[in-house]
């Protein structure tokens, strides 16, 4: 952290040293510090950073192992800023977000999002990654009685600032082919779209029921800064199907009706 300060101190001297102040002051760029020391650079990079100001101001870089260490720094328009980094995206980001191919689960992607107001000389923030996928584990306790499941929803990725887009989200699983006793599937952040799972049993039939609903009488929060792991059990009976939702704390236990 003294080392961060000092660097602070010394690009904020060149850049009075730069902009006299007997001068309009008010094309002065503004130093963006942005500390990326949390950031687990082996496991985590490469690193999308984007920089968007109001005025139509961009600046865009990818970030990791070899060309970047604790801290970068840019030269950046007084003005309102949306700073973004991202992590996990891939293949799937392209210059408006992140978008989910149809028929693929949410990559393991992690959001830093941040509106920062660049008014004086310097500014500085702190870049704390956040999880913004959720990884469902449905167990089935008679395999034998389900061919297949389909999550699908709403929300199909992630817009440019990091918010949940709209846009038609579907991942099929084969349960023969899957190992058991549980299929995953990686869900984005949501919004209010409905999420809907489908279950195809070994006569043919296709039952849907409303994951949304399940996952919200849980009590799960799409809003936390980083979002928790979901397990489902279903234990399909004469009558119905029981579903259990648990996480390390916490079980729910509703029963439907057939």
């Amino acid at each position: 952290m003294k080392k961060f300060k000092f660097l602070i101190a010394i690009f904020s001297l060149l850049i009075t040293l730069g902009c006299s102040v007997k001068e309009n002051r008010d094309g002065c760029p503004c130093r963006l510090f942005l500390d990326m020391t949390s950031l687990d650079m082996v496991d985590q990079s490469p690193f999308k950073l984007d920089i968007m100001s109001d005025d139509g101001f961009e600046y865009k870089a990818v970030l990791n192992v070899e060309n970047f260490k604790d801290t970068c720094v840019v030269d950046v328009p007084r003005t309102g800023l949306d700073v973004m980094v991202w992590s996990g995206g891939g293949s799937f980001m392209d210059e408006n977000g992140l978008t989910i191919p149809f028929g693929r689960d949410c990559p393991p992607v992690y959001i830093y999002s941040a509106r920062l107001e660049a008014d004086g000389e310097s500014i500085c923030d702190v870049v704390k990654l956040r999880k913004n996928y959720c990884l469902l584990s449905v167990s089935i306790e008679e395999p034998d009685a389900v061919i297949s499941l389909t999550v699908r929803g709403g929300v199909s990725g992630f817009d440019k600032l990091g918010k949940p887009s709209g846009g038609e989200f579907s991942v099929f699983s084969d349960v023969a082919h899957e190992s058991y006793p549980s299929i995953t599937f990686c869900l984005p952040r949501q919004n209010e779209a409905p999420i809907y799972l489908d279950v195809t049993e070994s006569d043919g039939r296709i039952r849907t029921f409303p994951l949304h609903d399940y996952i919200a009488e849980f009590g799960y929060d799409w809003s936390k800064p980083d979002l928790n792991d979901l397990n489902m059990i279903l234990n399909f009976t004469p009558v119905g199907v029981t579903i259990t939702i648990k996480s390390w704390e916490e079980e729910l236990i509703i029963d439907v009706v057939i």
